[in-house]
């Protein structure tokens, strides 16, 4: 009864490749009439299961990472803002005329002279308290600006170390952030 052997022959022969196929490494199996096959083309079951890991991994986190880009580039600019800032002093009190006091006696141009060196004065002392709280207020919102643009960059920085252009610099790598947009690599 030789058609009875046939299925027991064609799972001998069915196991015998399976088992070949498991105990060679992957440079060493042969496919039919090409020859070795290379390990590019059976990639190992780590970088296999590696590759859809790390693309999950990269859509799940490239929306908080773009987030954060875009964070740094809003503090790049209020930085600059705060930066260009410059004081604006108030009006102030009218400029002595000589022509219109010289109308008056002497003794009311006198007491005019006097009362418009105290308003001089009074101005200048209001001026001068005036312009070091806003230099204080000033250095104190630049300080502020740098220390938030300085935590985004380090926060980036150690989410993706190849993010930047070099260690200092805030500037984008093209080719990084093309990678991280499409998720490749």
């Amino acid at each position: 009864m030789p058609w009875q052997l046939l299925p027991l022959v064609l799972f001998f022969l069915t196991a015998c490749g399976d088992l070949r196929r498991t105990l060679l490494p992957p440079q060493e199996t042969r496919s039919p009439g090409s020859g070795v096959v290379s390990p590019r083309e059976h990639p190992a079951p780590d970088a296999s299961r590696k590759q859809p890991f790390h693309r999950d991994r990269c859509l799940r986190e490239r929306q908080a990472l773009e987030a954060q880009m875009a964070e740094l580039r809003r503090s790049e600019a209020m930085l600059a803002r705060v930066k260009e800032e410059t004081y604006g002093p108030r009006s102030s009190p009218p400029r002595w005329n000589e022509d219109q006091e010289s109308r008056f006696r002497p003794e009311d141009r006198d007491a005019d002279w006097q009362r418009y060196l105290q308003a001089r004065e009074e101005w200048n002392r209001q001026e001068g308290s005036r312009l070091a709280r806003w230099k204080s207020d000033h250095a104190r919102r630049v300080e502020e600006a740098q220390l938030r643009l300085d935590r985004t960059a380090r926060s980036l920085r150690e989410q993706q170390p190849d993010l930047f252009t070099a260690p200092g610099s805030i500037e984008f790598n093209p080719a990084v952030v093309r990678r991280l947009r499409h998720c490749e690599g």
